[in-house]
């Protein structure tokens, strides 16, 4: 009991849009990440009450699916801003390597022990 309300009357008094949140939140705080399948979220049901938060499966279900395509679009944004720093960071170096002139051959640049060993050459 939280100020005089039981945990049931306070679940009760959430808007539709809290309770999302909370399972949402709940998904978050155990790792959930693009890779999970709906079984291991259910086994979350039975350390984690906010699996509770939402009355159907469906529902659970929906907000699940929800938070899925979220995190595969911010996976997909991720890796393609670290690929466009990544080819920034070739630019920059090839525009600073004193060997760059324009003759120079892509077998010259790979010679070069200092820019064949960078992590964007890979």
């Amino acid at each position: 009991e939280v100020g005089g309300e039981t945990v049931g009357q306070q679940k009760a008094n959430k808007t539709e849009s809290e309770k999302r949140a909370d399972f949402r939140q709940m998904l978050i705080d155990n790792g959930v990440d693009a890779s999970w399948k709906w079984g291991q979220v259910a086994d979350l049901a039975k350390k984690d009450m906010r699996y509770h938060a939402l009355p159907t499966m469906g529902e659970k279900k929906q907000v699940f699916a929800e938070y899925l395509l979220h995190a595969r679009r911010l996976a997909q944004q991720k890796e393609r801003d670290e690929k466009r720093e990544m080819m920034y960071e070739m630019v920059k170096a090839m525009q600073q390597w004193s060997g760059m002139s324009e003759d120079t051959r892509y077998d010259q640049l790979a010679a070069d022990s200092e820019m064949a060993g960078q992590e964007w050459w890979g």
